[in-house]
């Protein structure tokens, strides 16, 4: 299987390619998610409310000392809030996107496993 969703990646107003390739990813595999969703006072690349799950796509600006730090407060509130983050280079979306992925699958089938639905 390829690594890219397609060869040809269409990306969005504001979206970067690693960004792009991973909306394709989400949306190949049929997972329903929010992009640029808001927590808090934080944006995020993706949201997968259904499984209390974000992921972040890494590009060059994340080696920054800075936004280092801003990228663990945020993993910090995130975490707080009861959600899962899942931090991905772009490096490591270009090279695999699938095996990116597939991480975050095996979180949602385990959290769908989990989740405690009301009068169960």
């Amino acid at each position: 299987m390829s690594a890219k969703p397609s060869k040809k990646v269409i990306r969005n107003f504001g979206e970067t390619k690693g960004e792009a390739i991973m909306r394709q990813a989400l949306e190949m595999k049929k997972i329903p998610f929010e992009q640029e969703a808001m927590i808090g006072y934080y944006r995020v690349d993706f949201l997968i409310e259904s499984a209390k799950a974000v992921i972040e796509i890494d590009g060059v600006s994340h080696i920054v000392l800075d936004t280092q730090k801003r990228d663990m407060r945020k993993s910090d509130f995130l975490q707080e809030q009861g959600y899962i983050l899942f931090r991905f280079s772009d490096e490591a979306i270009f090279k695999d996107v699938f095996a990116c992925l597939a991480e975050v699958q095996q979180h949602i089938k385990a959290y769908s496993k989990w989740k405690v639905t009301p009068g169960s």
